[in-house]
């Protein structure tokens, strides 16, 4: 938890830096101001709340590491060579991709019609007429740019080993599109890498619902406890959650299921509201005999 947090509020580097900053604490905020090089004492709000306004939400938080790293950390470098090639491609498709001539023979004055277009306009003409029978053009094949595409994909590979996204993900499209399995395989672990993240900032999303709690005055039940749910990444058919929820309901070795009805009904998807409607036309032994709500 933060027991202190001090907020510094930055400038544009062209304004001169910094100016002015918030010391939160459990009791007071206190305001400050950077004028003449020092920090002048601002204006002080006293909250009483007994914790600190502040919750650190650290993704990918090590022992000792209070910053986090992004998602992005393994990505970046990739997308600097992505980057680069890319630049390299469009220099390349502006000078030698573009078919080279090479004229015998001609005057300027007769390749620019004695002036009428510039050299450079004529040059690139779609095509091309010399009267004089001397006159001799060739051109040469423009440059092939595949290579900077096989480059690409070659740095694709690995992003898309460290994201858990396919390679249709990222953009690049084939002829054989990648198969049933191996998308599966692919959603199962970015769905791992998601319910990852989600359980390391849960616990800082229930932390910040208490303060909110205590901001608005809100008193909580005398050991209540907070928990932070997600909706499920992993999108299961109506058939395997059916599954799933017909196994945890069957009786175990002491004659219990694992689960109880509501939370079998929070499993497939039920709703509060429809929580509460199942629940009353079970308690209804005349609805439930027919079956209606």
């Amino acid at each position: 938890k933060i027991r202190r947090l001090f907020h510094v509020w930055e400038k544009p580097e062209t304004e001169g830096g910094p100016a002015r900053a918030t010391l939160y604490t459990k009791n007071y905020n206190q305001d400050y101001t950077r004028k003449g090089g020092q920090w002048l004492l601002g204006e002080r709000l006293d909250h009483n709340f007994g914790v600190c306004p502040a919750v650190a939400l650290i993704n990918r938080a090590m022992i000792g590491d209070y910053r986090g790293r992004s998602q992005m950390d393994h990505v970046v470098k990739h997308q600097d060579a992505a980057a680069r090639i890319l630049t390299n491609m469009q220099v390349s498709g502006e000078t030698i991709a573009q078919p080279q001539r090479l004229i015998f023979g001609v005057s300027n004055g007769e390749i620019t019609q004695n002036g009428t277009m510039s050299r450079i306009k004529a040059y690139k003409s779609a095509i091309m007429g010399i009267a004089n029978q001397d006159g001799k053009a060739f051109q040469f094949p423009g440059a092939d740019l595949r290579n900077y595409e096989t480059s690409l994909l070659q740095i694709m590979r690995p992003v898309s080993a460290v994201t858990a996204l396919s390679m249709g993900d990222l953009g690049h499209a084939t002829e054989n599109p990648v198969s049933a399995e191996a998308q599966e395989k692919l959603d199962k672990k970015f769905t791992k890498k998601i319910r990852n993240i989600a359980r390391m900032v849960g616990e800082s999303f229930e932390e910040a619902v208490r303060i909110g709690a205590i901001v608005e005055g809100i008193a909580l039940p005398q050991g209540s406890r907070l928990e932070t749910r997600w909706e499920d990444m992993g999108t299961p058919s109506m058939s395997q959650l059916a599954d799933v929820v017909s196994k945890l309901r069957t009786p175990g070795a002491d004659g219990r299921p694992l689960v109880s009805d509501r939370k079998a009904r929070e499993m497939i998807g039920f709703s509060e509201e429809e929580n509460r409607m199942e629940a009353e036309r079970l308690q209804n032994p005349q609805l439930a005999a027919l079956g209606l709500d």
